[in-house]
């Protein structure tokens, strides 16, 4: 996706990098052409997935919470559209800061509290089927339905005084919500065909690829910021 060609670009250049969140392992595939990299999932079918798509990239089965590698492992942790996901922040971004080097990058992307965040699919979706019924795995890799929104001191105080925040971006307006809400009342509501839902997806997501080139400053729907790990005092 477009984020990921961002988050590319912000990555010093031949890093050891750890790709946390990294679901069926399409961005770790990325990562790979220019960097060393490990991915990491809490889901067992994302892995088995990443794992088939590329067996010579390691992947491993963990929690962001406990991620099973030593201090100061990676020069750099990528973390796209997971911290929305889990169900508390901090020990998600403590893991992250311990793994990373003294100066290695934290690259973070969220939905933005942005002019559109209200028009989330899924939390739109979530309360018009009143809590009881979910989008599929994919749309929640982290198993945690709610889609939180962040503005950028959201995240300032979230990363606390061990980041430094060099780089932030804001991209897309959020639009194309309205078709995966679509998507997800007609097939799973109307009809209850996740199978149609699988297939039609693909129309969200080729909408959204578009609409993410949009730069709409503070109203955007997304953020993508990279922060410094600092030198312990």
């Amino acid at each position: 996706m477009a984020r990921w060609q961002r988050a590319l670009r912000l990555l010093p250049s031949g890093s050891r990098v750890l790709d946390v969140g990294c679901a069926f392992g399409y961005g770790t595939r990325l990562i790979a052409r220019a960097h060393g990299v490990h991915g990491v999932d809490a889901s067992p079918a994302f892995i088995a997935r990443a794992r088939r798509a590329a067996p010579a990239i390691p992947f491993t089965l963990a929690p962001a919470e406990a991620l099973p590698f030593p201090d100061g492992s990676f020069d750099a942790v990528v973390l796209l559209d997971v911290l929305e996901h889990v169900k508390r922040e901090g020990p998600v971004l403590d893991e992250a800061h311990r793994v990373l080097r003294p100066g290695g990058v934290l690259v973070l992307s969220v939905p933005h509290k942005g002019a559109l965040a209200w028009l989330d699919s899924l939390n739109v979706w979530d309360w018009l089927a009143g809590g009881g019924s979910h989008p599929p795995e994919e749309m929640i890799p982290g198993g945690y339905s709610y889609h939180r929104h962040y503005s950028a001191a959201d995240l300032r105080t979230l990363l606390g005084g061990r980041f430094r925040i060099d780089h932030i971006e804001y991209t897309g307006l959020g639009l194309v919500e309205i078709i995966n809400l679509g998507l997800l009342a007609v097939c799973k509501g109307a009809l209850h065909g996740q199978w149609l839902y699988d297939r039609l997806v693909y129309l969200y997501y080729g909408a959204y690829l578009a609409e993410d080139h949009l730069r709409c400053g503070r109203a955007s729907y997304h953020l993508m910021l990279r922060a410094i790990r600092l030198e312990p005092r």
